[in-house]
């Protein structure tokens, strides 16, 4: 990447001529991004499931504005409502994803439609 002024070839910058002659100047820095699994909220000690060992950090920290993995609701204190996070989240796992299929409304209606027409191919007219 050639860098011109503190930007990459590959970044924009871009400036907002304002109305009263005020001017603004944007950046957009392109760079690594990488993908983080979805984070569970009372998994305090992220190893994918919420469960009794989570509820020990939270319980080890409780008080502290120091030592905040337990910090389920992010308000600076490992508190009572981190509790209530831990336990409303109690037993789920960051792999218990429910998938259900739902079939389209037009594919009941043809399928009903080609069992009639094969029922009614089988019927044989009488002279």
């Amino acid at each position: 990447m050639a860098s011109t002024g503190g930007l990459a070839s590959e970044d924009l910058a871009f400036e907002f001529h304002l109305a009263g002659g005020d001017t603004r100047i944007g950046v957009v820095a392109y760079g690594e991004f990488t993908l983080s699994p979805p984070t569970l909220a009372g998994d305090y000690n992220k190893n994918g499931t919420v469960d009794a060992a989570d509820y020990t950090i939270r319980k080890d920290a409780f008080g502290s504005t120091t030592e905040l993995a337990a910090d389920g609701n992010n308000n600076g204190v490992i508190d009572a409502a981190d509790y209530t996070v831990w336990k409303d989240d109690f037993g789920n796992s960051a792999t218990n994803v429910s998938v259900s299929t739902v079939p389209e409304p037009c594919a009941l209606s043809l399928s009903l439609m080609a069992a009639g027409m094969l029922l009614g191919s089988t019927r044989r007219q009488r002279c």
